[in-house]
């Protein structure tokens, strides 16, 4: 699945933290917005070269957002 460029999760009632998808290093966007996710975001997430728009609204994240999601490459919301 590396090939993966976008991951639409978003409004699937998931629950639990955010599974490992750091091997997904082809993802420009991802959708998980509108779940029941919890923990915290993972700092990995600002790791993903590829990455562009991440949205993880409407979750039950908790903690600090990783510097590396807020520093202007990735459109975050």
């Amino acid at each position: 699945m590396e090939a993966l460029t976008e991951l639409w999760l978003d409004g699937n009632s998931l629950e639990g933290p955010l599974p490992d998808i750091s091997n997904l290093i082809n993802l420009k966007i991802v959708h998980i917005e509108n779940n029941r996710l919890n923990g915290s975001v993972p700092s990995y997430l600002s790791s993903l070269p590829s990455l562009q728009e991440l949205y993880i609204q409407n979750n039950s994240f908790t903690g600090e957002i990783p510097s590396g999601l807020l520093n202007g490459k990735i459109s975050f919301q």
